[in-house]
């Protein structure tokens, strides 16, 4: 059962991941839990504030 804070960060997350173009996949294995995969596309952007 998600917890408000728990959904609220889910949906956060799926922001950032839609904002870039990203994807997100998920694999999960009854009994012994699930891999969360997220995949972003890859920027040569000079602009970015970060470089």
């Amino acid at each position: 059962m998600a917890t408000k804070g728990k959904t609220e960060l889910h949906r956060f997350i799926w922001a950032i991941i839609r904002q870039h173009g990203g994807r997100l996949s998920v694999e999960s294995m009854p009994g012994k839990g699930s891999v969360f995969i997220v995949r972003l596309p890859k920027h040569n952007d000079q602009n970015l504030p970060y470089r």
